[in-house]
């Protein structure tokens, strides 16, 4: 049997993935069922009915994104193999997602889709390379297979 020791920087985003989670899925209810004095959107002052109906089109998007969040935590902390593609696409679409907000523009994309794709392949590259060519991660990832 070999000994696999989880890289660094795995952990720390495993448990970052874990508070982002947690913050995912309880920072839209705060905002939906907490009350402030003013309220703003774009920096113009708002009503809490605007402010909660600029919300509501967002909330599935962010509950998707803090549910892939504790999915991708829990596989990387518990050393599943699918921690690795799932990070990977978790991050970009979180580099590529609000380009793909609902209230950024023509959907599919806003207007400065170029710029995210460019952040895509930016970030994408080398979250490719580190999960699938660093050496150290490519054997920790082949000692959980083996496992």
């Amino acid at each position: 049997m070999q000994l696999r020791v989880r890289p660094a920087f795995i952990t720390f985003l495993g448990f970052w993935l874990a508070l982002s989670c947690i913050v995912g899925l309880v920072l839209p209810l705060w905002l939906l069922v907490g009350h402030a004095d003013t309220y703003s959107l774009n920096g113009a002052p708002a009503t809490r009915q605007d402010f909660v109906a600029y919300l509501k089109p967002l909330l599935p998007g962010f509950t998707s994104l803090a549910i892939l969040s504790g999915v991708t935590s829990w596989a990387i902390l518990t050393e599943r193999p699918l921690g690795r593609p799932l990070a990977i696409v978790l991050i970009v679409l979180l580099v590529a997602g609000p380009g793909l907000s609902p209230n950024s523009g023509s959907p599919p994309f806003s207007a400065a889709w170029p710029l995210e794709l460019g952040m895509t392949v930016v970030v994408g590259l080398p979250l490719l390379w580190y999960f699938y060519r660093k050496k150290n991660v490519v054997e920790y990832y082949r000692a959980l297979k083996a496992s």
